[in-house]
């Protein structure tokens, strides 16, 4: 075994043992987070008969229909409940699944910088900043939800769509694989939809240029794209039918509306904040519209939506200073707040770095060589950043959208950094 085996089996030792550490720390007594318990709680009132509904406090002995966090999972809810598993033997297993797909993902983004040609001492030190990145390790990494299953998956994702638009070889299996991993993405998190509509739309765009220019495209990638369209509308049947009996609407989840209030009004500037009742905006929603409480979920959420709507055409100045706050906000070297890790951990070494070496090589790409930004590669591992951009601004900065992004961000700064040098040279 030569040394840089060693070294690379020593080094995932050590990631191993950070992830279980701080695992322990944030969860200790395994519990769900607070998304998926709301969830676990409603599959656990439609198991006695009460419907997929959640007490309601304002009014006594009532369950509220609900479909709000990514409502989909609750059917592994209810899987959970009636096999009669335990809630802290899912938690365990949850850990021991995306533990394993953080390792698979280091690995993963290692392989994609090899695939960039990427020098090795920057793919070495770009890998180990993505392994210890705070997002990955204790800021978001060790709590018990969804997205510590998707974002692993997006790096083993994105490194088959990379082999397959540099034409090198991607086996039958590995794409059936990748159809199966995006669906269970899209699955577990449906904001990832945006994600990986971008990223069909960028492969139906090359297989078409290539059709045009050298009439040798591809012709798995339109097979692959309605396979894939095939797959992520058959998994959302469940939930769509669930939620057009419960609100006659074929709809994902009743989130949206309330979500995009929330970063578009005259009382939060653009930030998120928790929605208690006696709040500025929840008091303002029930001044516009007094019935508030009494309506279903899906109502009311369509309500909020109307009045942040009217919020925008009525203050096109500050939603423009909005849009460029949760810009900024999103690249400040900044990590979620949390109480078991100490303040100080909040803005991270790393992240600076990260986050200055990104810029810094794309707007020097821009003054000049700003082909390298239009290169089939970089824009197939900038639709994560791109898209959880976008999402930041529809709704507000949140740091596990940002999360999704991150090992794509690391990726590009090392990238960009080493092509701008490379042409700088030349």
């Amino acid at each position: 075994m030569n040394r840089a085996k060693i070294v690379f089996i020593i080094f995932g030792l050590l990631c191993l043992f950070l992830k279980i550490y701080f695992i322990s720390i944030s969860n200790p007594h395994l519990l769900f987070c607070y998304d998926e318990q709301r969830n676990y709680t409603i599959a656990a009132n439609h198991a006695q008969g009460k419907g997929y509904g959640i007490y309601d406090e304002k009014m006594a002995n009532h369950y509220r229909l609900s479909a709000f966090h990514t409502s989909s999972t609750v059917f592994l809810d209810q899987f959970l409940i009636s096999a009669h598993i335990p809630q802290r033997t899912a938690v365990i297993v949850f850990y021991i699944l995306s533990t394993t797909l953080y390792l698979l993902a280091v690995f993963y983004f290692y392989r994609i910088l090899q695939t960039l040609a990427v020098p090795p001492a920057i793919t070495y030190t770009a890998t180990a900043i993505f392994a210890l990145y705070p997002s990955v390790t204790y800021a978001v990494g060790p709590i018990y939800h969804y997205d510590n299953i998707v974002m692993p998956l997006h790096v083993i994702n994105f490194y088959y769509l990379l082999q397959w638009i540099k034409r090198r070889p991607v086996t039958l299996t590995n794409k059936v694989l990748l159809l199966l991993s995006i669906t269970l993405c899209c699955f577990l998190r449906s904001q990832v939809l945006v994600l990986y509509f971008l990223t069909g739309c960028l492969l139906l765009f090359i297989y078409l240029k290539n059709l045009v220019t050298t009439k040798h495209a591809d012709l798995h990638i339109p097979i692959f794209l309605t396979g894939l369209a095939i797959s992520i509308v058959l998994v959302y049947i469940p939930t769509l039918i669930k939620n057009k009996s419960m609100f006659n609407a074929y709809i994902i989840s009743t989130q949206s509306g309330y979500e995009f209030l929330q970063g578009h009004n005259g009382f939060q500037k653009g930030n998120f904040k928790t929605p208690y009742p006696n709040t500025p905006l929840n008091l303002y929603v029930r001044s516009r519209e007094p019935l508030i409480d009494s309506m279903d979920e899906y109502t009311e959420s369509k309500v909020r939506s109307q009045l942040a709507w009217e919020w925008i055409k009525a203050h096109p100045g500050k939603e423009c200073f909005y849009i460029l706050k949760k810009t900024a906000r999103y690249f400040m070297p900044e990590n979620a707040n949390l109480s078991h890790i100490k303040s100080v951990f909040r803005y991270h070494p790393f992240n600076i770095f990260v986050h200055f070496v990104f810029i810094v090589s794309i707007l020097l790409l821009l003054l000049k060589h700003r082909s390298v930004l239009y290169s089939q590669e970089v824009l197939l591992l900038g639709i994560p950043v791109i898209a959880s951009i976008l999402l930041s601004v529809i709704y507000f900065f949140d740091f596990r959208l940002r999360y999704h992004a991150e090992p794509f961000i690391i990726i590009l700064a090392a990238y960009l950094a080493t092509r701008y040098n490379s042409l700088k040279s030349e």
